[in-house]
């Protein structure tokens, strides 16, 4: 869950603090939720995002402690009709492409034994390269320009495969609101809940 309280300008130096806000527990692992803030040379802040890891099979001890206030997601407002739809390849070449240009460099998105070490098949696209394509493409979908973005949210659900394609649907507009999934090939989701908001 990104907020962005101003965009990036050039020359921009940027300091990055992260708190651990928020604990929780699923069938699956015990979840955390760490808030990232982004504050410039004047100590403003820029952008917050809200970030859930999911640590599978382990096993939360004591109380959970979920976080809400502001960061409560919000209901749909927004009136379901035909979904507007697109479809967009994921080449092999764009989880290279992502990794240098977000300096995200984990090996399971371009290197094969890699991917393989931990059980994949084949290297995957970066869940934040899926998100980033989604919302660029629900963005285009409904006619928005991305300076007019405040907020945008998604729950990351399957990977994406490199040399497959994606779909990103619209299922609704309202109040603001924008919002949309992401499937993978197969029709399985690899983003569901997506949230654009406008400023």
């Amino acid at each position: 869950d990104l907020r962005i309280v101003r965009p990036l300008r050039s020359g921009d130096r940027i300091r990055l603090t992260a708190e651990i806000v928020g604990v929780g527990r699923l069938r699956s692992g015990a979840t955390q939720e760490t808030l990232f803030t982004a504050v410039d040379d004047r100590g403003e802040t820029v952008w917050r995002t809200l970030f859930t890891n999911l640590y599978l099979g382990v096993e939360l001890v004591g109380d959970a402690r979920p976080v809400g206030g502001e960061w409560a997601r919000p209901l749909s407002n927004a009136h379901p009709g035909e979904p507007l739809i697109a479809t967009s390849l994921v080449r092999p070449v764009d989880a290279h492409v992502y990794s240098e240009c977000a300096r995200i460099w984990n090996p399971i998105h371009t290197d094969l034994a890699a991917a393989r070490r931990i059980g994949l098949d084949a290297p995957i696209l970066h869940g934040t390269a899926t998100l980033a394509r989604g919302v660029s493409i629900a963005l285009d979908l409904v006619g928005l320009e991305r300076r007019d973005v405040a907020r945008v949210a998604g729950r990351f659900r399957n990977p994406v495969a490199l040399g497959s394609t994606i779909t990103v649907r619209v299922l609704g507009r309202g109040r603001g609101e924008v919002w949309f999934d992401t499937l993978c090939a197969d029709g399985s989701p690899a983003i569901t809940d997506g949230l654009i908001a406008q400023a």
